[in-house]
């Protein structure tokens, strides 16, 4: 008797799941509004959140795209709070940062089959904070004219691009990006940023790569990708460079500038550990390759301490599971 009533609970909790899952409800957008906890909710078509309102999404939520060509632009503020055990799952759907975009806030979210764009061709003005984010397959597809770009303790399963477009007459946007605790599992682009920061950062991307970043810090990291690259496109674009407390696993630091006679564009490298080897002859040209060992290029490491034992700083700190999982 025990056992039917137990098996009898069991199958109306499923269909009560099943029931709650088919009577998901179009997605409110005619004022700013903070949708209730655990609805299940979906976009058809285009459909906009307008300057100066808000869409807030709670902890439970569901948000998904019906059809192949779903896009939910923001032009206003987009917030989606989830907490651990209860993210905000969004599925199927383009979230597309319009010129006019004023904020996107994700925490505790889990993205998959999605984007997060801006229109093809054209930059925006945008705040963009992810924190405890999972980018399932999603490519994250920025181009900025001004803002900032936040990524804390979260997992890029997709194509990361962050490019600064200058206005015209300008050499260089106002963007900064600031990565933190992240697990870098697919390709990353950060190009012409007035400000990038990697940090603490466990990179497996087969393509990474840092393009006329005025100010570059690249500290704490664990670098298990086949290279990294750091470019510029004019001398002396490395001065304010930086590489430390970094970790690389047999993953090779490419260093790009042009030359300029005689000069040379060094980068400082403190404390970092390459599988053991402490002499420069043996970093030099093997997880190095800059001025000394490529005639090609007028950038050179300059050496200060080799670490003779890995650090093992790098990657996401929250260890409870998706989002925020090392697995």
């Amino acid at each position: 008797m025990a056992r039917s009533l137990i098996r009898r609970g069991l199958l109306l909790l499923a269909l009560g799941a099943v029931a709650s899952a088919d009577e998901s409800k179009p997605l409110p957008l005619a004022k700013s509004v903070i949708l209730p906890s655990g609805g299940s909710y979906y976009v058809e078509g285009r459909q906009e959140i307008v300057p100066g309102q808000e869409l807030s999404i709670q902890k439970g939520t569901l948000l998904q795209g019906h059809g192949e060509n779903a896009v939910l632009v923001v032009s206003g503020t987009l917030q989606a709070r989830g907490i651990y055990g209860s993210s905000v799952k969004i599925e199927n759907l383009t979230i597309e940062l319009s010129e006019r975009c004023e904020r996107l806030h994700l925490e505790a979210v889990e993205m998959r089959t999605a984007a997060i764009r801006t229109p093809e061709g054209k930059a925006c003005e945008a705040r963009v904070h992810l924190e405890e984010v999972v980018l399932d397959g999603v490519p994250l597809d920025l181009r900025l004219r001004k803002g900032e770009v936040t990524i804390l303790n979260s997992r890029t399963k997709g194509p990361v691009k962050i490019v600064a477009v200058p206005e015209e007459g300008k050499a260089q946007a106002p963007v900064k990006a600031f990565v933190n605790a992240c697990n870098v599992d697919r390709d990353f682009l950060a190009e012409g940023l007035d400000s990038m920061v990697m940090r603490a950062c466990l990179i497996s991307g087969t393509s990474v790569a840092f393009k006329d970043c005025e100010t570059l810090t690249f500290d704490g990291n664990i670098a298990k990708g086949p290279s990294i690259l750091f470019e510029q496109s004019k001398p002396g674009g490395f001065k304010k460079t930086s590489v430390q407390k970094t970790d690389f696993h047999g993953c090779k630091l490419i260093l790009k500038a042009p030359r300029d006679g005689t000069k040379k564009d060094n980068i400082p490298c403190d404390k970092c550990w390459f599988q053991g080897r402490t002499k420069k002859d043996e970093i030099l040209g093997r997880d190095i390759q800059d001025g000394h060992t490529d005639e090609t290029t007028g950038a050179y490491v300059v050496f200060r301490k080799i670490n003779e034992r890995e650090l093992m700083l790098g990657g996401m700190t929250t260890q409870r599971g998706t989002p925020g999982s090392n697995k």
